[in-house]
């Protein structure tokens, strides 16, 4: 079990981070929603795996976590525009 101010320390650097997190994302989606789903999604992960890991979490480690969120939004974007291609296909 994690000690308080560990945890403390991770939720003060989420709070310190997020116009860094978001901003990130916004650079690269250039979609409010999307920057602000993916926004959760890395804080999730990243409280997530501050809890399975003894590590000390900072900014670095957060922007690591937004990539790969991002590499598997693109990923699910890019399965559902074939998905859509192929049902189009195959509808004519």
């Amino acid at each position: 079990m994690e000690s308080p101010r560990r945890i403390e320390a991770l939720y003060d650097l989420l709070d310190q981070a997020l116009p860094e997190v978001y901003g990130y994302f916004m650079h690269r989606c250039r979609d409010r929603a999307v920057a602000e789903d993916l926004t959760s999604e890395t804080f999730l992960a990243a409280i997530d795996a501050f809890e399975r890991q003894m590590l000390d979490p900072s900014v670095p480690w957060l922007i690591g976590i937004c990539r790969h969120k991002l590499v598997d939004h693109w990923r699910r974007i890019s399965r559902q525009v074939t998905a859509r291609r192929s049902h189009q296909r195959a509808s004519h």
